[in-house]
């Protein structure tokens, strides 16, 4: 289930007016330069986004709840994972760590917000981890 344009949480900024409004909403925007307007085709890539963050962080939380409800040494995240699977796990934390990142990034684009900038360097560190512990496995 995506979010259509009337369900999006419009974005309140009433520090810089001048910013671009995502669907002409009052307040709602994303863009610094006025003179741009954001496309359609940039509204469905950040919705998408959104969307498959909120199913990696659905898919987490029901494997953190079946390892709680799980007998002790049972559930999702005991024993002994075959090497296929830690190296398809490695593969896409490194991809979602570089996915982040790269989020991380255009929000610093978009503000002077410190610890904004602290989390691009903090997921550039995490990215190069990765990176090096695919190469391990």
């Amino acid at each position: 289930m995506g979010l259509g344009p009337e369900e999006m949480t419009p974005i309140e900024n009433d520090v810089n007016p001048s910013r671009t409004n995502i669907g002409n909403r009052k307040g709602c925007s994303y863009m610094e330069d006025s003179t741009s307007e954001v496309k359609t085709e940039q509204i469905a890539i950040w919705r998408n986004l959104l969307d498959a963050f909120g199913q990696l962080s659905s898919a987490w939380d029901t494997a953190v709840e079946a390892q709680r409800q799980a007998p002790q040494g049972q559930g999702p995240g005991a024993g002994t994972l075959p090497d296929d699977l830690v190296a398809a796990f490695t593969l896409a934390a490194t991809r979602g760590s570089e996915a982040l990142t790269g989020i991380a990034e255009m929000l610093a684009a978009q503000s002077s917000n410190e610890e904004i900038e602290a989390t691009v360097q903090a997921q550039r560190a995490a990215s190069q981890h990765w990176e090096a512990a695919r190469a391990d496995s």
